[in-house]
């Protein structure tokens, strides 16, 4: 099937009062999935592994925010020059 007849098809299982808000995220979605379609075959995937990694980080990360636990772009400058050069 062409990228084109998917919109079409998935067009049609929407509702016709659906909003172009509701039609950009089923699109959006769709092209999300087919893009996962080629990339996973070629590679260019992460394991669940690296993905927990991923998502552990960020968890930290907002952890940190909620905690005040952050340094300005200026802080984290002067911090980090001895090693910036």
């Amino acid at each position: 099937m062409t990228d084109k007849q998917a919109v079409v098809d998935a067009l049609g299982r929407l509702p016709d009062s659906a909003s172009l808000a509701e039609i950009t995220e089923e699109l959006q979605i769709m092209a999300g999935i087919r893009r996962g379609q080629t990339d996973f075959p070629a590679g260019r995937s992460k394991s669940r592994e690296e993905v927990e990694q991923i998502l552990e980080g960020l968890a930290k990360g907002e952890q940190a925010i909620q905690e005040g636990r952050t340094s300005s772009h200026q802080e984290a400058k002067a911090k980090l020059a001895r090693w910036l050069g």
